[in-house]
């Protein structure tokens, strides 16, 4: 969902005018958000502000990082089926 997010363009600027020759004049742009279990994920992306085009897109941080392969649910037992 934040990945689908970041591709309509939700989010915060939070550099503008970056300085890599791939990317002079363009923004890098924020989106954080945050699971039902609390998890935060956090992406990245540049904006062109001249055509609204969105490229790059980078997960900094994904709310399953640090869920177990069954979740981190206590009601679920340790342990195998």
């Amino acid at each position: 969902m934040t990945l689908k997010a970041a591709y309509l363009g939700e989010g915060e600027e939070i550099i503008a005018n970056l300085s890599d020759p791939r990317y002079s004049g363009m923004y890098k742009m924020e989106l954080k958000t945050t699971s039902k279990n609390g998890k935060h994920s956090l992406v990245h992306y540049v904006k062109d502000p001249q055509t609204g085009e969105l490229m790059d897109f980078k997960f900094k941080r994904h709310s399953n990082d640090d869920v177990k392969p069954w979740g981190n649910d206590p009601s679920v037992p340790p342990g195998g089926f």
